[in-house]
Parts: structure tokens; sequence; C-alpha cells
């Protein structure tokens, strides 16, 4: 309903903050990385974008600073049992490329350090964001991250010498710091194929 509000932060509250968008208020749940970000003097306007949950007996309103955060707090709410509450704790425990890797090598301990999970809901969230967008699913993409344009010619060769998508991206990404400038797809093959 609401794609995103422009405002000055009126109020910082403990569970939130009051956003003032030309003389409406409202009550805006925000995860600590934003929380931590936001100017406390009301001089600054800033753009928040946000989520409306609605449930029966409330229209709660969430903000972030950036698209990707929101699109990590939707793919956490459409995991069974996983509420704002959580959702929101997860994104202030966690930043969205540790929770990526923690989904790529699951990691349940990275989650379960975050106070109101436990082993069971990690084991949950882990499960249900690798079946919903697929065991190689580009959870870079969904949170934001873009493919840089040489990778992709490496990952296709990774997966053409039958490596899984994931596997190949992760080869990649992690083969990026070592791979020359001007050098040829065969060379940052060479490099990325250590990392399989």
């Amino acid at each position: 309903m609401y794609a995103y509000l422009k405002g000055r932060v009126d109020r910082k509250t403990a569970s939130g903050i009051e956003l003032d968008v030309n003389g409406v208020g409202y009550l805006v749940f925000v995860p600590l990385s934003t929380y931590s970000k936001l100017p406390s003097d009301g001089a600054s306007p800033v753009k928040l974008f946000t989520h409306l949950y609605v449930r029966d007996d409330a229209l709660d309103l969430y903000g972030f600073l950036t698209l990707e955060e929101k699109r990590l707090f939707e793919l956490l709410l459409s995991v069974t049992g996983v509420g704002p509450k959580i959702a929101l704790a997860v994104l202030s425990g966690l930043a969205p490329e540790k929770f990526r890797k923690a989904i790529l090598e699951n990691d349940v301990s990275a989650l379960t350090h975050i106070s109101g999970i436990g082993k069971k809901t990690a084991q949950r969230i882990i499960l249900e964001v690798k079946g919903k967008l697929g065991e190689d699913a580009d959870l870079g993409g969904i949170l934001g991250e873009e493919e840089r344009v040489h990778d992709s010619d490496v990952v296709h060769a990774l997966v053409t010498l039958g490596c899984t998508l994931s596997q190949a991206r992760n080869a990649a990404r992690k083969a990026r710091d070592e791979i020359p400038e001007g050098a040829t797809v065969e060379e940052q093959l060479k490099i990325a194929l250590k990392y399989v």
C-alpha cells in the first residue's frame, strides 16, 4: 500500500520512530540497522521504504533505509512461523550479506545467536528460504547484490563444467580479488576453479 514515506524523524522511541510526513505522524517500526543511521535532530528529511503488516487488530508500518533490507524483511515474513518481530530481530542481528552467507552455508548457529530464534526456527528459515528460491537461488539478486559482468562468463563456464549455479556463483565471487585486470575468461576460470 505504501511504497515509501519521506519526512523528518520527530521522535525515536524504544520500539521505533515517529516520522512526521507533512504534519502527519507515522509510527514506524525499524530494525537497529536503520534506527542507528537515522538523525535524531529532525532537521534532515529521510526516506524509508515501507511494508504495511496487516493483522486482525492492527495495521503496523515497518520502515527500512534500503530496498535490500525491505526485501529481506518480506522474504523472512514468507517463512512459516516468522512474524515481523522475528524478521526485525534478524535484520537487527545480521547484515543482509551475513544472512545470505548463513543461508548458503546452512549456518544454523549464525541465526541462533539472534534473540528469539531457536535451533528449529533457524533450520526452518534456512530450509524455507532455500525452498522458496531454489537450492541454486540467486539470493544475492533478491537482496540487491549485482553480479559483475565478467563473473557471468565464469559462472556460465563453471555451470557447463558441472557445478551447480550456487557453487559457480560462490566460486566466482571468491575469485574476484585474485583476478588481475584484463584477464581472459580462461585465466579467470582457472582461479575460480580453486574455490569449487
